[in-house]
This record gives structure tokens, C-alpha cells and sequence, in this order.
């Protein structure tokens, strides 16, 4: 449900938007606010999703009020009878702008392009607070599990379910048992954020769970074909002979 607030401080026109507030469905009209200072404290205190908002108002002017609320700024439709403060308006990144008079048709494509920008919020707040979780649920140093960002979603795959990782352009590559998952990150990155006594890089561009390794043999100038227990083969380096040479002592 969005909750809507109408600022105008025409009668008229306060009681037309409530009215075709009503009529729309996921739509809740909270109340009508007839100059900005009023709506300044209604809009801290109740956090309207929505606001259609007159511009020309006495003591300050809707655009004026956009300026002002701070961190806290809801969707903004403005709502005129002058066509030359779009440009500003837009500035402020309002939602739509809406020229009086208007008839119902126009008023549902506006809400319609509220619902999407407010649908894409809420998505991305959701997506916000997953991750806040994630690392509030990571106490160790070391990464216990990888956060994959998809739209409006968050997956979580535990480290301990990795099988071995690879780099693919920007992104690195989660190997499973249940599949692949793409991170977007670098092999630096997640390699200093792994236990070293788990996980070992082998080349630039692959890491493997130590745990996983079945078998070693030598391929050329001192690499090594790494074999893992669920048969794939990765082959080793050989800049990183050093930490071959460990799972060689392990």
C-alpha cells in the first residue's frame, strides 16, 4: 500500500486529487496539507511514500519545501498550472509533472510512473537492509559466505559450499555442487577475504578448496595439474609454486 499526501492550498484542488486518490487501488490517502509549513511537519511525521505537491504557495513555494526535507524525501509529483518550473522540478528528481487542469487518464499515468519509481525503491531499501544482515551475521575475520545481488533479491551461498572459484571478467565464479554463482569482484579480493587454511589460490585465476583436492600431477616448468574430488581439473601457476608447494605438505 502507498500512503499519498495531496499540498495545495487551493480547496478545489486538494479535494479533486483526494477524491481520485480514492478511487485507485494500492493507493492509501493519508490527508491534504493547505500550505508548506504544514506539510513539512506532516510529511516528518508520518513518512507519506507519495506527495503531490503544488508549487505556487504562499510563504514557500512547493519547490522551496522539496529543497528542505532533509534525508527523508518521499516521491514527488508536482502539481502546476505553469509549465516553466518542469525544468527545476526535474532537477529535483520528481516523479511527474502535472499541469492543471488534467483529466483521470492523465493522473493514472502519473501513478503509474509513481508505483514503478516506488516499486524500484522499496526494491533497493530491501536489498539494503539483506546485506546490512549479512555482514552483521559475519563475526569472523574471514568471509563465511557470499552475498549475490540479483534484482530485488539477495542470495547467500556459505563459503564451506564452495568448491573451488574462477575469475571471469570483472566477476568470480562460484563452483558448487548445486552449480555456479557469479560474484562481481576480483580474485584479490575474495582471495584475502577466504581462511588461507581452507582456501589456496593456485594461478591468477583460480582458488580451491584445499579440502577438495584429490590429486596432483606435474604438467610443465613447474606447474601442476590440480585434480578435485568431484573430478574437474584445475591447473596451477607458476607464480604461485609457493602455495602449491602447501597442499604438496598437506
Amino acid at each position: 500500500m502507498i500512503r499519498a499526501l495531496v499540498v495545495d492550498d487551493e480547496p478545489l484542488a486538494r479535494e479533486r486529487l483526494m477524491a481520485l486518490l480514492r478511487k485507485e487501488k494500492g493507493i492509501t490517502a493519508i490527508g491534504a496539507c493547505a500550505d508548506a509549513p504544514s506539510a513539512l511537519e506532516r510529511i516528518a511525521r508520518e513518512r507519506p511514500e507519495l506527495v503531490f505537491l503544488d508549487i505556487q504557495m504562499p510563504e514557500m513555494t512547493g519547490l522551496e519545501l522539496v529543497r528542505r526535507l532533509g534525508r527523508h524525501v518521499p516521491h514527488i509529483v508536482f502539481v502546476t498550472a505553469y509549465a516553466e518550473h518542469a525544468p527545476e522540478a526535474f532537477d529535483l528528481e520528481a516523479v511527474d509533472y502535472l499541469l492543471k487542469p488534467f483529466d483521470r487518464a492523465r493522473f493514472q499515468r502519473t501513478l503509474e510512473r509513481a508505483r514503478a519509481r516506488i516499486r524500484s525503491s522499496r526494491d533497493a531499501t530491501l536489498t539494503e537492509r539483506l546485506e546490512r544482515l549479512a555482514a552483521s551475521l559475519g563475526h569472523d575475520r574471514h568471509l563465511t559466505r557470499f552475498v549475490i545481488r540479483t534484482a530485488g533479491s539477495v542470495t547467500f551461498v556459505p563459503a564451506d559450499e564452495v568448491r573451488h572459484i574462477t575469475a571471469e571478467g570483472n566477476y568470480v565464479v562460484l563452483h558448487t555442487a548445486a552449480g555456479t554463482r557469479m560474484v562481481r569482484g576480483t580474485m584479490a579480493s575474495v582471495e584475502q577475504r577466504l581462511d588461507p587454511a581452507l582456501f589456496l589460490r593456485i594461478s591468477r585465476s583460480a582458488i580451491v578448496r584445499i579440502a577438495e583436492v584429490k590429486e596432483m600431477r606435474p604438467h610443465f616448468n613447474g606447474d601442476y595439474v590440480v585434480t578435485l574430488k568431484d573430478g574437474t581439473k584445475v591447473r596451477s601457476g607458476r607464480t604461485y609454486a609457493a602455495a602449491v608447494a602447501r597442499l604438496l605438505e598437506s
